[in-house]
């Protein structure tokens, strides 16, 4: 009897020595002769369809406070980019001196992509892209009165949109959902989830209408100051426009003194949560802690600590950034965690850890060196097996011996890793 031979895919290789990603070489998504006063803070997006955009803030003047929103989108995986990186980029948003920030990009299920935003102090703005040529936006906030940051949007099943920002309204500290069902054309679902101390920085998750939500909240106490990292669940029930939340529940390890834990960063995989967050010892001694769990993430011991996975101690400067940044993917099974920090020379890099290297244990990835300053990464995955890594470069010019350096106005830089593919080998019983 006769078997048919059977055709399987070989493993792919996509990670090199070290078990890290094969980065391409950095694309400059915006040059010094197209954004003068540079472009900071970055964002970056894959759509279903394959189509990848980073979004950032450019500023408009010598003042800092005058930026807005500009974007480019790759079509065949950062290779060429539309517009051309020869040609300035096309807005999101002009705000006419107002300042723009804290730009958040998604793309749902449909391919249509969504910005959300901090505008002033006071508004939270939203717009889908066929809005962005006429400078349309949407305020979510529509209330004088509070103080926001940190705006984030998720899209879920069904061309859902999911936004959650923080609130300070004179002292009384709050996290604000909101969730869309028509494309981001009415936003009817609601939720305030209260907080004592100070919540910032929420970043979260959304499976159907489950919501899974971090946030960085701070201590107060008697000769003690730090944060911690908190989770909540909550469930939509788009019937009656609202949501119940359970928790929160500390997740961040506690020592002494108490852990500054700071900056958040979460990711999903299959069912399991991914945590990165900055554990500041001091500005010049920070490191990366991971967390993470598949099941019952409302019971504390569920959750998984690895503690530092960066390995030695991280520094930053004294400010832009205050704090280390990291930002989490799962790229083929592998966890991956870049951030930026600086070793032992003057300035940042972007570094980076991976589970299947054993976090800690093996030697940082360094996607950038020492010479200039590159802060800021964020990373989006694509279909498990695509990684894209944005950050911000700023250039670092020496004066000699005895004078500062001059640091050239920033601007955005762009990789991705670079699989191998494999064709099926044929394999006879």
């Amino acid at each position: 009897m006769h078997r048919a031979a059977m055709a399987e895919p070989e493993a792919p290789e996509e990670l090199a020595s070290g078990n890290y990603p094969k980065w391409s070489a950095p694309v400059q998504i915006t040059t010094a002769s197209l954004a003068p006063n540079g472009a900071r803070l970055p964002v970056v997006a894959a759509a279903p369809n394959g189509t990848i955009m980073v979004g950032f803030l450019r500023q408009m003047s010598a003042a800092e406070e005058n930026t807005d929103l500009y974007y480019r989108t790759s079509q065949n995986n950062g290779t060429t980019w539309t517009p051309a990186l020869t040609s300035n980029p096309l807005p999101i948003h002009i705000s006419n001196g107002v300042r723009s920030t804290e730009l958040d990009i998604a793309y749902a299920t449909n391919n249509v992509a969504h910005a959300i935003w901090r505008e002033g102090e006071r508004q939270i703005h939203y717009a889908k892209q066929s809005d962005w040529n006429s400078n349309l936006s949407t305020d979510l906030v529509n209330n004088a009165n509070l103080i926001v940051s940190g705006p984030r949007i998720i899209a879920s099943q069904n061309n859902r949109l999911n936004v959650v920002w923080a609130e300070n309204n004179n002292g009384q500290y709050s996290l604000r959902f909101k969730r869309s069902t028509d494309g981001g054309n009415s936003w009817p679902v609601i939720s305030q989830l209260i907080r004592s101390d100070i919540a910032q920085r929420p970043t979260m998750v959304v499976v159907n209408n489950t919501v899974h939500l971090i946030w960085e909240e701070g201590i107060f106490a008697p000769k003690l100051f730090g944060a911690k990292i908190y989770y909540a669940r909550g469930t939509v029930n788009e019937g009656a426009n609202q949501v119940v939340w359970e928790g929160p529940i500390v997740i961040s390890p506690l020592g002494t003194p108490v852990v500054n834990a700071k900056q958040p960063a979460l990711s999903l995989s299959g069912s399991t949560l991914h945590v990165t967050f900055t554990d500041r010892q001091s500005d010049n001694e920070q490191y990366v802690s991971y967390l993470r769990c598949s099941a019952n993430c409302l019971t504390t011991t569920n959750w998984q600590s690895f503690g530092n996975v960066s390995g030695q101690f991280i520094g930053v400067h004294a400010n832009d950034p205050y704090d280390m940044i990291s930002s989490i993917e799962v790229v083929n099974g592998c966890t991956l965690a870049y951030f930026h920090g600086v070793i032992t020379k003057a300035n940042e890099q972007i570094l980076g850890t991976s589970s299947c290297g054993g976090w800690a244990q093996s030697a940082q990835d360094m996607v950038t060196d020492y010479v200039n300053r590159a802060i800021n990464p964020r990373m989006a995955e694509r279909n498990g097996w695509f990684v894209y890594l944005v950050f911000q470069e700023i250039v670092v010019v020496e004066q000699g011996p005895g004078n500062p350096p001059v640091f050239l106005p920033p601007q955005i830089h762009f990789v991705r890793n670079d699989p191998k593919l494999y064709l099926p080998v044929i394999r006879k019983p």
